[in-house]
């Protein structure tokens, strides 16, 4: 199958593949070589030339460049080798429009693409019918395209000629005699070449025969071997059938006793359940109604303590209120130590009764610091009676048999004082 023309490029790289055509129509060989070693891929650009669209291999074919250009095209794109212009020619068509290439260059074509020997391009040629009709070809060339193709002696083009009836009409009579020597070995080579064939051709058919003869063997061994193994295999299926059936129908026993062990564990695990939820909720109850007697109890505690603690409040006030008076007393003392002072600075002569005065004082100073005396008892006790305070207030767990005699104490405690105060009095 012959590779289609690539359409050209619309970018940047159509305008460098310009460069590469105009300097392989102007035959800067060298110039050509640096420009595609730089660019390849414009090689591979399909531009027009002369108003036929074509590879640059093309080109350099028909216009007969060096070889050096041409290993340069086809090491950068091999494949233009197989490809047709718009005038249905390969490039090894194209080395023969103009003039004989050189021999090198069709060797570099033909080993790049052999088959093109047997390609004709539009108007039927091969590639020996344009080398019988051109001038210069010496028979290096002949051998070189004949021996890759020398059935293509036999070939017709459109106009139905053979290459030899191009060799007889060629004018340089060097070609000609070339070109018929060649057609003749290729004449020659053709027919051994279809005797080979045809002795290969046979020997293939023989060996075809036997191969298929060992193979059908093989095949109807295989089969046979097939039925046994399908027969062994239907009855290991069978088997397997049986023991999954077994399986099957013991996993649906035991999925039955297991859902019903289930379901057993299920109702135990629910009625324990219920019944720790009962005995929890009695003990709850029971616990409710503890904690409400133990509040009960309390709330009379507290109500007895702030009795007590109102008490004490009332003795506190009624001890400031004495200290006030006993403040009070002393102030008018001192009020009557100054009158006192000053009596015995007017009057002399009552000293005597100034002296009974102060030894009353004496004693009454006596008494008042024997009854601070008392007072200082009194709050130390009052401190004994706050400590106790704190601890009932504490120990709230106390009976109410502590807390009575508490308060008996307390009772006793405050008549001690009241008898104290009044002795004081």
């Amino acid at each position: 199958m012959i590779p289609s023309v690539p359409p050209s490029g619309a970018d940047g790289s159509t305008s460098s593949a310009s460069v590469l055509k105009n300097l392989i129509l102007t035959h800067q060989w060298q110039a050509t070589v640096n420009h595609i070693r730089s660019n390849p891929d414009d090689a591979k650009e399909a531009l027009e030339f002369n108003g036929v669209k074509a590879h640059p291999l093309h080109v350099a074919c028909a216009i007969g460049a060096p070889i050096g250009v041409i290993k340069s095209l086809i090491a950068a794109y091999s494949t233009a080798t197989q490809i047709k212009n718009d005038s249905e020619r390969l490039p090894l068509h194209c080395l023969f429009l103009n003039r004989c290439p050189s021999l090198n260059v069709l060797s570099a074509i033909v080993e790049a693409y052999p088959a093109a020997s047997h390609i004709a391009d539009g108007s039927g040629k091969l590639a020996i019918h344009y080398a019988c009709d051109q001038k210069g070809v010496t028979d290096d060339f002949f051998t070189i395209l004949l021996s890759t193709y020398p059935e293509g002696a036999y070939v017709r083009d459109s106009s139905g000629k053979f290459p030899i009836n191009y060799a007889t009409s060629n004018a340089d009579v060097t070609t000609k005699k070339c070109a018929l020597s060649a057609l003749d070995r290729g004449t020659l080579f053709a027919s051994i070449s279809k005797m080979t064939s045809a002795r290969l051709m046979e020997e293939q058919h023989v060996k075809m025969n036997a191969i298929e003869a060992n193979h059908a063997e093989r095949v109807r061994k295989m089969k046979i071997q097939a039925k046994e193994e399908k027969v062994k295999l239907m009855s290991e299926v069978e088997m397997l059938k049986s023991q999954l059936k077994q399986s099957s129908d013991a996993n649906r026993v035991f999925k039955e006793e297991l859902d019903l062990a289930e379901a057993k564990k299920t109702e135990a695990v629910q009625a324990a359940v219920d019944n720790e939820q009962a005995v929890v909720a009695e003990q709850e109850r029971k616990l409710r109604m503890e904690l409400a007697e133990v509040q009960l109890k309390n709330m009379d505690l507290i109500d007895k303590l702030e009795t007590v603690q109102l008490d004490l409040d009332n003795s506190l006030a009624l001890e400031k209120r004495k200290s006030s008076e006993t403040e009070s007393t002393n102030q008018r003392l001192l009020q009557a130590n100054d009158t006192i002072a000053m009596l015995t600075q007017v009057d002399q002569e009552k000293c005597l009764y100034i002296t009974h005065l102060e030894e009353s004082l004496l004693k009454a100073q006596k008494a008042l610091m024997s009854l601070a005396s008392k007072q200082e008892d009194m709050q130390k006790a009052m401190g004994v009676q706050k400590e106790v305070l704190n601890k009932v207030l504490l120990d709230h767990s106390s009976t109410a048999e502590n807390i009575g005699g508490l308060f008996v104490g307390m009772v006793t405690l405050a008549n001690d004082i009241g008898c104290t105060i009044k002795q004081t009095e």
